[in-house]
Formats: C-alpha cells, sequence, structure tokens
C-alpha cells in the first residue's frame, strides 16, 4: 500500500477587519482596506479548493481586533462554510489579537 503525502494548506494573520486609510470601496461604501483583506482571504480559499488539500490550518490572527466587526464575522463564516461544504478539515488557533 502507497501512501501519499497528507496535503497542507497554511494561513495566518488574516486579519480580517483591519482598515486604513479614508479610502471608500465605490461597490460596497466600506473602508477599502477592509474589502481588500476579504477579497485576499476569499482568494486564498479559492485556491485551497481548487488544490488537493487534506487539512487547512489558519495559525492565529484570524481578525484584526478582538471584538471583530460584523462584516468580518460575515466573511470568516463564509469562507469556512465553503471548506465545510468541500469536505476538509480546519484548525483555527487563536493569535494573540
Amino acid at each position: 500500500m502507497t501512501l501519499r503525502p497528507l496535503r497542507l494548506a497554511h494561513l495566518a494573520d488574516t486579519h480580517l477587519g483591519y482598515h486604513a486609510l479614508h479610502r471608500v470601496d465605490p461597490e460596497t461604501g466600506r473602508n477599502q482596506r477592509a474589502v481588500d483583506v476579504e477579497r485576499a482571504f476569499a482568494a486564498a480559499i479559492d485556491q485551497i479548493l481548487e488544490g488537493e488539500v487534506d487539512l487547512v490550518i489558519h495559525a492565529g490572527d484570524v481578525f484584526h481586533h478582538t471584538r471583530p466587526s460584523w462584516s468580518a464575522l460575515q466573511c470568516f463564516v463564509r469562507q469556512m462554510r465553503r471548506i465545510e461544504d468541500a469536505g476538509i478539515p480546519c484548525l483555527v488557533i487563536g493569535g494573540n489579537h
């Protein structure tokens, strides 16, 4: 019997909810940087789902703030559901903020 290597996807320091400057995204009316961070997170999940990943590990600092915004929470739940729907186990480790 030949065992194939375990394929991990590792994420960390996604800092959902981070915002900077005062630029507003014209599509959403929200802070442009916060929208960019959420889109980058979704793109990372896209790549994970396109690969043959056996396990996803998020090694901390999912959110930028200890009390994340509603939109940051929604983004995280939406992306984790995609991973769950694909049947990929996911481990999320708490960060330092």
